[in-house]
């Protein structure tokens, strides 16, 4: 199958979410003068408490007794403006400059705060040229909203058959491309829908062999 371009999704895509988080709290430990170590446990098992924590902020600063609603704002200040600079994963600059070379357009759509999402972007380390970048939420809702794929869709002017569909979460990143008869790819975790890679290289490769 020929592909014209990608739609990727950003965060633990791109680059792993816990650096940026990483950064955030190295940057709060000084301004609050606290040892960076109570925050150890986080790095532990972060897609975990990522994804199961419904306020991230607060259950950090509560599991080390640091809570108060000035830091837990001043963490989401940084959170959404944090200057620092994050490194996309081993892969992904070689994919995306392969694209770049063979006209293959590229677009990303990720979920989250709008500010925030701007912002991990803008950190980036990364050449973001020919990249469309949108948060879901500039669009509609967040993903999996069949509405926000379709706007983006309309604004790339991406043919839906012959976009592939990029992620770390098949629910979230994939499914929609999946059900239109898009092809696939899951990088970190498995379905058994899709083809699953637990790298970025590993599914670069197999991009070069089945769709150029």
């Amino acid at each position: 199958m020929k592909i014209n371009s990608i739609l990727f999704d950003l965060d633990n895509t791109i680059y792993p979410e816990s650096e940026y988080f990483f950064q955030i709290l190295i940057e709060f430990c000084k301004i609050e003068k606290i040892e960076f170590q109570k925050f150890n446990f986080l790095f532990e098992n972060f897609d975990h408490f990522r994804f199961t924590k419904s306020n991230i902020f607060s259950f950090i600063l509560r599991e080390c007794n640091e809570y108060s609603d000035d830091r837990q704002e001043l963490l989401f200040q940084l959170y959404s403006s944090i200057n620092t600079t994050i490194n996309p994963y081993p892969g992904i600059e070689e994919w995306l400059e392969y694209c770049k070379i063979n006209k293959i357009q590229i677009g990303i759509l990720t979920n989250g705060i709008i500010e925030a999402q701007n912002n991990k972007w803008k950190c980036l380390n990364l050449d973001k040229s020919n990249i469309i970048f949108y948060p879901s939420r500039s669009l509609g809702k967040d993903k999996p909203d069949a509405a926000t794929f379709e706007k983006l869709i309309e604004i790339s002017g991406f043919n839906i058959k012959n976009t592939l569909f990029v992620g770390d979460r098949f629910s979230n990143d994939l499914e929609y491309g999946y059900q239109a008869g898009a092809p696939c790819l899951l990088i970190g975790s498995e379905n058994e829908k899709v083809a699953n890679f637990t790298d970025h290289q590993a599914a670069f490769s197999y991009f070069k062999t089945e769709f150029i």
